[in-house]
Protein backbone atom coordinates (compact mmCIF):
# COMPACT_ATOMS: atom_id res chain seq x y z
CA UNK A 1 0.00 0.00 0.00
CA UNK A 2 2.70 2.48 0.90
CA UNK A 3 4.47 1.59 -2.35
CA UNK A 4 1.39 2.74 -4.25
CA UNK A 5 1.28 6.02 -2.32
CA UNK A 6 4.99 6.49 -2.95
CA UNK A 7 4.52 5.96 -6.69
CA UNK A 8 1.56 8.35 -6.83
CA UNK A 9 3.37 11.08 -4.93
CA UNK A 10 6.57 10.77 -6.96
CA UNK A 11 4.84 10.89 -10.34
CA UNK A 12 3.16 14.20 -9.54
CA UNK A 13 4.64 17.14 -11.45
CA UNK A 14 4.88 19.19 -8.29
CA UNK A 15 4.99 17.07 -5.13
CA UNK A 16 4.92 20.18 -2.95
CA UNK A 17 1.57 21.14 -4.44
CA UNK A 18 -0.03 17.81 -5.40
CA UNK A 19 0.69 15.48 -2.49
CA UNK A 20 -2.62 15.66 -0.62
CA UNK A 21 -4.83 13.48 -2.86
CA UNK A 22 -2.61 10.36 -2.87
CA UNK A 23 -1.88 10.96 0.80
CA UNK A 24 -5.57 11.05 1.78
CA UNK A 25 -6.25 8.05 -0.48
CA UNK A 26 -3.72 6.17 1.66
CA UNK A 27 -5.50 7.27 4.86
CA UNK A 28 -8.90 6.21 3.50
CA UNK A 29 -7.56 2.88 2.22
CA UNK A 30 -5.92 2.05 5.53
CA UNK A 31 -9.05 2.83 7.50
CA UNK A 32 -11.24 0.89 5.10
CA UNK A 33 -9.05 -2.24 4.91
CA UNK A 34 -7.87 -2.16 8.54
CA UNK A 35 -4.88 -4.40 7.91
CA UNK A 36 -1.37 -3.95 9.27
CA UNK A 37 0.17 -5.51 6.15
CA UNK A 38 -0.49 -2.20 4.38
CA UNK A 39 2.33 -0.57 6.34
CA UNK A 40 4.79 -3.33 7.18
CA UNK A 41 7.43 -2.23 4.66
CA UNK A 42 9.37 1.01 5.11
CA UNK A 43 8.68 3.89 2.79
CA UNK A 44 10.90 6.61 1.49
CA UNK A 45 10.32 9.00 -1.35
CA UNK A 46 13.64 10.67 -0.56
CA UNK A 47 11.95 13.85 0.55
CA UNK A 48 12.41 14.66 4.23
CA UNK A 49 9.05 16.39 4.66
CA UNK A 50 6.95 13.72 2.96
CA UNK A 51 8.83 10.76 4.42
CA UNK A 52 8.15 12.27 7.85
CA UNK A 53 4.44 12.91 7.27
CA UNK A 54 3.85 9.42 5.85
CA UNK A 55 5.64 7.93 8.85
CA UNK A 56 3.76 10.07 11.37
CA UNK A 57 0.48 9.15 9.69
CA UNK A 58 1.38 5.46 9.75
CA UNK A 59 2.00 5.73 13.51
CA UNK A 60 -1.25 7.64 14.03
CA UNK A 61 -3.33 5.14 12.04
CA UNK A 62 -1.73 2.10 13.69
CA UNK A 63 -2.46 3.61 17.10
CA UNK A 64 -6.03 4.36 16.02
CA UNK A 65 -6.54 0.71 14.97
CA UNK A 66 -4.65 -0.73 17.98
CA UNK A 67 -1.98 -2.20 15.69
CA UNK A 68 1.63 -2.52 16.70
CA UNK A 69 3.59 0.34 15.15
CA UNK A 70 6.10 -1.03 12.62
CA UNK A 71 9.75 -0.93 13.70
CA UNK A 72 10.89 0.86 10.53
CA UNK A 73 9.37 4.14 11.73
CA UNK A 74 12.33 4.54 14.10
CA UNK A 75 14.67 4.91 11.12
CA UNK A 76 12.85 7.87 9.57
CA UNK A 77 14.28 11.26 10.54
CA UNK A 78 12.04 14.04 11.76
CA UNK A 79 11.16 16.91 9.46
CA UNK A 80 13.77 19.68 9.24
CA UNK A 81 12.76 22.47 9.54
CA UNK A 82 9.45 22.12 11.35
CA UNK A 83 6.51 21.89 8.98
CA UNK A 84 3.25 23.66 9.80
CA UNK A 85 0.69 22.46 7.27
CA UNK A 86 -1.22 25.70 7.68
CA UNK A 87 1.41 28.36 7.21
CA UNK A 88 -0.35 31.16 9.04
CA UNK A 89 1.66 32.61 11.89
CA UNK A 90 -1.42 33.24 14.08
CA UNK A 91 -2.35 29.54 13.94
CA UNK A 92 1.08 28.06 14.64
CA UNK A 93 0.77 28.23 18.46
CA UNK A 94 -2.58 26.42 18.28
CA UNK A 95 -1.24 23.73 15.98
CA UNK A 96 1.77 23.31 18.26
CA UNK A 97 -0.62 22.46 21.08
CA UNK A 98 -3.34 20.46 19.34
CA UNK A 99 -1.26 18.48 16.86
CA UNK A 100 -1.39 14.73 17.65
CA UNK A 101 1.77 13.43 19.32
CA UNK A 102 2.64 11.21 16.36
CA UNK A 103 3.04 14.31 14.21
CA UNK A 104 4.88 16.31 16.86
CA UNK A 105 7.48 13.54 17.13
CA UNK A 106 8.31 14.11 13.46
CA UNK A 107 8.29 17.91 13.83
CA UNK A 108 5.06 18.25 11.84
CA UNK A 109 2.24 20.41 13.11
CA UNK A 110 -1.33 19.93 11.95
CA UNK A 111 -4.78 20.80 13.18
CA UNK A 112 -6.43 18.32 15.52
CA UNK A 113 -8.86 17.27 12.78
CA UNK A 114 -6.27 16.88 10.01
CA UNK A 115 -7.12 13.23 9.35
CA UNK A 116 -10.86 13.54 9.95
CA UNK A 117 -12.75 12.55 6.82
CA UNK A 118 -16.43 12.97 6.01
Amino acid sequence: MLDHVKAEMIKRDNIERDWLIPFMNFVDNFRYNKHISLVTKPISINHNRFDAILTATTCYLCHEQNFKIPHWVNDVPYCKPAWFLIDIDRLKPFMSIESPIWFKVYNIFVSRNFLVRI
